[in-house]
């Protein structure tokens, strides 16, 4: 077993402060004054620098996770700019509706409108209108008939191929 392996997972780490925790705790940052600190700082051994690189992994795993979770914000603020996402959400929830009245299979629909924006998904998501069309396959009828809450439901069990195709 190879030291990286015997390593336990990162803990999930969210901001650049833990990350950086990590990595000066790894690098011996003792008290000031500390000799014994100061010392094995000064004679790196195999323990101390396998440790070392793996705090530096773990801060540039932190690193990456915080630009990502910056990166998707500014995306939705990107989004939000947009002239279809200044209207209101019964109109634009009405405009997704009439988009995908039909398409088959329905759910794949819903799927793909829902990956456009995160705006559109939390419409499609929370509205039981987009729900009450049944439809293949099997293992989202379940959510589906969840999701469309007291709405009347309309069954639509056409036949899919394998290629998704109805």
């Amino acid at each position: 077993m190879t030291a990286e392996s015997s390593r336990p997972a990162a803990p999930p780490l969210e901001t650049v402060d833990q990350a950086l925790t990590i990595l000066l705790s790894a690098m011996g940052q003792g008290e000031p004054g500390d000799k014994d600190s100061a010392q094995e700082n000064l004679e790196p051994d195999v323990n101390n620098l396998d440790r070392l690189a793996w705090c530096y992994q773990v801060a540039s795993e932190a690193l990456q996770l915080a630009a990502q979770k910056r990166v998707i914000r500014l995306r939705r603020q990107r989004n939000a700019l947009l002239p279809i996402n200044r209207l209101p959400p019964e109109l634009l929830a009405a405009i997704l509706l009439e988009s995908i009245r039909n398409r088959r299979p329905r759910i794949l629909a819903l799927q793909e409108l829902g990956q456009v924006t995160w705006r559109w998904w939390q419409i499609i998501k929370t509205n039981p209108q987009f729900w009450t069309h049944i439809c293949p396959p099997l293992e989202s009828v379940e959510l589906q008939i969840r999701k469309a809450g007291i709405l009347p439901l309309h069954p639509d069990w056409t036949i899919m191929q394998k290629d998704g195709q109805v």
